[in-house]
């Protein structure tokens, strides 16, 4: 992940606080590219869609764009979105305070990452909805389109010819860390958090809709400085994991925009305890500003009193928030064996040797990486124990959630159906994706096993310099829409890009929406293959997203988390068909070959990770042990798999996904939105140049209105099996002509 990727973490968080929602936080989850053009997240995590893949979703902070408001306002659940992230990408919420606001991020390290979904932003518990893109797809392995989270482990790879560093240009967002203008930004935003506070008294002395008007015009101004402090820090933290002056910015941004988040949490809680005709009386006309008060209003039976609420957040900065540090920290420090030197290896390093031609490194790497998770299982246990009982404790104990994954679900503004229907599907269409490794099982002569489902079956021969690359992307774009176009060449025109590899900087790929007005932030690790051209598409993607809807509210400029990786994927297939017309045919079979798998780490790998924390929040409340949460793991893996042996090591392969620790129930945005966007581009191939206008709206109109009636309007039922079938069907398709090819 996005991808997701705007950035809206910390006016998520500062809402989400304000609005006694849950922050979603979205740890950005964008990819980090591996030799086998996968992408990492923050778990080192490949996210290809595949192993590590954990997702961004994800968020990734690779494509995040979540806004990060001091108080969050549309309550989202609070569960962790992948930070800024996130892919991914993080939903629509308003601003949590949280430095970094919308990242689509798809920062995974971890195998099968699928890759940017908008960072994720975190929304704060009680507050907001995400409004970034969802990280990168949890645990895929193999796609670099997806970049990793700010805080996954820094890349020291450089990129082979060394060209000149390109690098982005921050000073549209501050000019430095330190200095008068830095200052007269937080001047400005302790004075507008002064005037927040003074409405306090006077709230119920409002009468009109234009009186309202006037606080949310101070709730706006308020979470883009917000914004712009929180993602400053975390764009230089991108570049320099190394620095520390950097880090002490991002820790003293985060506990300011936590503060101002309390101070004026006030202004959430009144609108919420308002009866629904003072509040519809209020209410401005403008649609998209009503549909963001409306969805503050959303969360009233879930929220708590604003005392209740500031605890809760000041208990997070040292509780939930502490509690992923720990797991990161944690599994940071691992060292493998690296299969083919015996050296010492990081976790990213270790993982690029499943794509290995041999398959003994393949499995011996599989083998080493569960090998060290098992000498390390119980206190990962312990911390994923802590993180679902926590989520059950707030959000159905005290919140009045009905169900665990029902926080997710409203924080996205997707209906239980809609959820449930999606998840049905992908669990009734396995066997697509079994044919799928038994195919290219046979291809290569191996028994189907899960050691070699990212097995490459030809060596990548594309050789894309960035420039390259850069033009090849702006005429796909061009080539289906001049508007889309303009809107990506006007992120590379402003220098907004960070492109190559370098010592210290981390890994992976995300998009970051600083402000809805501001051009985003495209961060790459580009080394010139094939994975990374279709990560700089899929990076644009979201880019451009954030671009068309610039012209929306604010605090709905960005869409929910699982509407965030519509436009990066649909940019990936415009990318695939383009690859695949200039292709021969045996390239051809690869390129195929390989964009199965991507689907597989974003579909179904993604759908299952939340088949698995649905059962596991169920386990932990009735006091499972790390046994019983490994054995339901293990028995969902050979049920996704079929006839591919999947060996008992696998087992443990939950504990190293970081996206259920950051973010619950946040990977099943990939799988809505690549499914989504495969059948959005099954209709673009039925309606040609008519599909244009329509899907440049969908964009346009960002998160101003509920997924399910932005989608209506393109004949779109999401409450549907039916409808989440067709994206199968494109998959079918797919799978049939690389079957014809055997």
């Amino acid at each position: 992940m996005t991808g997701p990727a705007r950035n809206r973490d910390i006016l998520t968080l500062l809402r989400a606080q304000r609005n006694g929602v849950s922050p979603i936080r979205r740890d950005a989850s964008t990819v980090g590219q591996t030799p086998g053009g996968s992408r990492l997240d923050a778990g080192g995590h490949d996210l290809k869609r595949g192993e590590g893949d954990d997702g961004p979703a994800r968020l990734d902070e690779a494509s995040a764009s979540a806004r990060a408001h001091p108080r969050a306002s549309q309550a989202a659940p609070r569960g962790n979105q992948p930070r800024v992230a996130p892919g991914a990408d993080q939903a629509s919420d308003h601003r949590a305070i949280t430095p970094g606001s919308a990242l689509n991020v798809c920062d995974t390290d971890f195998e099968g990452c699928p890759g940017s979904i908008e960072a994720p932003s975190r929304v704060r518990r009680g507050r907001a909805f995400v409004a970034s893109k969802p990280a990168c797809p949890a645990g895929r392995e193999q796609h670099p389109s997806y970049a990793r989270a700010p805080h996954a482990p820094p890349v020291t790879a450089t990129a082979p010819a060394k060209p000149k560093p390109i690098v982005w240009d921050l000073t549209p967002v501050l000019p430095s860390m330190k200095g008068p203008e830095v200052q007269r930004v937080l001047d400005r935003m302790e004075a507008l958090t002064k005037e927040m506070e003074s409405w306090r008294g006077r709230l119920d002395s409002i009468q009109t809709p234009a009186d309202l008007e006037k606080v949310l015009a101070l709730d706006v101004e308020l979470g883009d400085l917000a914004s712009r402090v929180g993602n400053y820090g975390h764009l230089m933290f991108s570049a320099d994991t190394r620095d520390e002056e950097v880090q002490a910015f991002m820790s003293k941004m985060e506990n300011l925009t936590t503060e101002i988040g309390n101070r004026t949490r006030f202004f959430d809680l009144w609108w919420k305890s308002l009866s629904d005709e003072r509040a519809a009386k209020l209410t401005p006309k403008d649609p998209e500003k009503r549909y963001y008060l409306d969805r503050v209003r959303v969360f009233r039976p879930h929220t708590l009193s604003e005392s209740e609420e500031k605890i809760i957040a000041l208990k997070d900065v040292t509780g939930e928030s502490a509690n992923d540090r720990v797991r990161e920290i944690i599994t940071s420090a691992f060292k493998f064996k690296d299969p083919k030197t015996g050296k010492d290896v990081t976790q990213s390093e270790l993982t690029k040797n499943v794509y290995d031609p041999d398959p003994k490194v393949r499995e011996a790497a599989y083998k080493e990486l569960w090998r060290v998770y098992s000498q390390n299982e119980n206190v990962l246990s312990f911390l994923y124990q802590t993180v679902a009982t926590d989520w059950h404790n707030e959000n159905l104990k005290l919140r009045g959630y009905p169900s665990a994954i029902n926080v997710r679900n409203k924080g996205n503004d997707v209906p239980d159906e809609a959820v449930d229907a999606l998840l049905a599907v992908c669990r009734e269409n396995t066997a697509i994706f079994q044919r799928y490794f038994l195919w290219k099982a046979k291809r290569l002569g191996l028994a189907p096993s899960r050691y070699h489902i990212y097995a490459p079956l030809t060596k990548d021969k594309l050789d894309v310099p960035y420039e390259a690359a850069k033009e090849k992307v702006l005429k796909v774009f061009g080539s289906f829409s001049p508007k889309i176009q303009k809107a990506a060449k006007q992120v590379f025109d402003e220098d907004h890009v960070h492109v190559y590899p370098a010592e210290g900087k981390r890994g992976g790929a995300y998009c970051a929406t600083v402000t809805s007005t501001m051009t985003p932030y495209v961060f790459l690790n580009h080394t010139g293959d094939a994975q990374s051209l279709k990560t700089l598409a899929h990076e644009m993607g979201h880019a451009v997203h954030s671009v068309l809807a610039r012209d929306r509210f604010p605090l709905v400029a960005h869409s929910t988390l699982p509407m965030a990786e519509t436009a990066s994927v649909f940019a990936e297939m415009l990318l695939h068909d383009t690859l695949m017309r200039e292709a021969s045919p045996e390239d051809r079979v690869a390129i195929l070959s390989e964009k199965m798998g991507e689907i597989y780490a974003t579909v179904m790998r993604q759908a299952y990770f939340v088949v698995f924390e649905v059962e596991a929040h169920r386990l932990v409340q009735e006091g499972a042990s790390t046994s019983d949460l490994n054995k339901v793991y293990l028995e969902q893996l050979r049920e996704q798999f079929g006839p591919v042996q999947v060996p008992d090591d696998f087992q443990r392969e939950w504990q190293y996904i970081p996206h259920i620790y950051a973010s619950p129930f946040y990977c099943y945005s990939y799988s809505f939105g690549m499914l989504l966007s495969l059948a959005l581009y099954g209709m673009y191939r039925e309606q040609g140049a008519a599909f244009v206008p329509k899907y440049e709206a969908l964009l346009a109109a960002g998160g101003s209105d509920a997924p399910e009636r932005l989608l209506a309007k393109l004949g779109v039922d999401i409450r549907s099996k039916d409808f989440w079938r067709k994206g199968f069907q494109v998959i079918d398709e797919m799978m049939r002509e690389l079957e014809k090819s055997a």
